[in-house]
């Protein structure tokens, strides 16, 4: 990667991953708690209310179930309390092969030039809308997307290096978060049992919304960007009663950081680095949700605004998300 800095994302390299890396055997027997997302498919494994509110307030967001999870904690502590804590992508390189019993969720190949080669989180989204009414119930797909703020995958495909490439990892079972990184599995709605959720709020004005212009699959986007401007800041926990009526527009999610590899063609070994292990007779391996999982900027003029860091962050909006 050629910069450590896009967009006031800051990317950071907590180093190689070029051997089959097996998730301690207590993962497997680890149970991740569940959250409620809203329903529509842009916003597929965004968790937008937990029960769990004390789990907002943990200072180490990574577990053992995830690789490099200490790493991931030491340096998510050194930015406790700054507002660019949420702004931060980690990532392996030299980085081959996914973890034991981890699959494959998206490839981004840039190659000597300009051109990319793009596979499931990072290629040209689709999305399924179900329309329904009194009568009748209809499927309508949508493609050539214009989100108002610039995917993650986005910004970090296009700071791949000529001939280098990114991969996704997600554990087996678990589903890339739609436009963003991290994982995620659809659970019974039912599992969520509290009629109240928790969000952390931000208590001062971190954010300025500015406009800019950027490519996105060869479309021509102007959108906005949240600069962050303030030099601390302070969050509380929010608790909401979640009213019956609009109970039924969540659904039931479990989450998990994601693993994202970088490595030139000369990194590769055996072809492996665009490929996942995945054996199934290693220990299940799926990580901690963060910390700061839900996050809502009360004071920026942006209501919708939720932060969601789960390994790699997404900030997600009322349509579409931004990154971190």
């Amino acid at each position: 990667m050629p910069t450590s800095t896009i967009s006031q994302i800051a990317l950071v390299n907590i180093g190689p991953l070029t051997t089959t890396w097996t998730a301690p055997s207590a993962c497997a027997t680890i149970t991740n708690p569940p959250y409620l997302a809203q329903s529509y498919q842009a916003a597929a494994g965004i968790p937008y209310w937990t029960e769990d509110c004390a789990a907002l307030l943990t200072d180490d967001p990574f577990n053992e179930c995830v690789p490099s999870g200490t790493k991931m904690n030491e340096d998510w502590a050194s930015r406790k309390d700054n507002p660019m804590i949420d702004n931060v992508v980690y990532y392996h390189s030299p980085g081959t092969i996914c973890p034991s019993n981890w699959t494959t969720v998206g490839v981004a190949a840039r190659g000597d030039g300009t051109s990319y080669s793009l596979d499931g989180i990072y290629a040209d989204p689709t999305f399924t809308l179900i329309e329904s009414n009194s009568r009748t119930t209809h499927t309508v797909t949508q493609s050539g997307a214009q989100p108002r703020m610039q995917p993650v995958v986005n910004m970090f495909m296009s700071a791949l290096e000529p001939r280098e490439t990114a991969v996704a990892c997600c554990p087996s079972g678990y589903t890339a978060k739609a436009l963003g990184y991290g994982c995620f599995s659809y659970v019974p709605r039912g599992l969520y049992t509290a009629t109240t959720g928790c969000q952390m709020i931000l208590d001062n004005d971190a954010y300025t919304f500015v406009d800019v212009t950027y490519t996105y699959h060869g479309r021509t986007i102007s959108g906005q960007f949240p600069s962050v401007t303030a030099s601390t800041m302070t969050r509380h926990i929010e608790t909401e009663t979640i009213e019956p009526d609009g109970s039924s527009s969540f659904i039931g999610i479990v989450v998990t950081p994601g693993v994202t590899l970088v490595n030139k063609a000369q990194d590769t070994v055996s072809g492996t680095g665009a490929s996942a292990n995945t054996a199934t007779d290693q220990a299940g391996s799926t990580g901690t949700p963060n910390a700061a999982a839900l996050t809502k900027a009360r004071s920026s003029g942006f209501s919708g605004l939720v932060v969601v860091v789960l390994g790699i962050s997404t900030m997600a909006g009322a349509a579409l998300m931004l990154p971190l």
